[in-house]
């Protein structure tokens, strides 16, 4: 679920503050990079990353996190279905 404390401002300092009021240093603001040339060393099968996108679908979609879950409450119709 979304975190707000995720969320930051700058001062005039260059100093990035969080929600929370944490203060971020440049050092603490760097990013990872990835490697998005296509080629993997561990390929995944067709077989398995169907079986991970059917588990991850019907849990999304199960009544347990449907009933839970906002944004999919605020996207049903009156027949509690969920455009996909």
């Amino acid at each position: 679920m979304y975190s707000s404390s995720c969320e930051t401002t700058r001062n005039t300092t260059g100093i990035e503050e969080s929600t929370d009021g944490m203060i971020l240093g440049p050092e603490d603001l760097s990013y990872q990079i990835y490697d998005v040339s296509g080629e993997s060393n561990s390929a995944v099968s067709t077989e398995d990353l169907k079986e991970c996108l059917k588990k991850q679908l019907e849990f999304c979609f199960s009544r347990e996190n449907l009933s839970k879950d906002l944004y999919l409450i605020s996207q049903m119709d009156s027949d509690q279905f969920i455009p996909i």
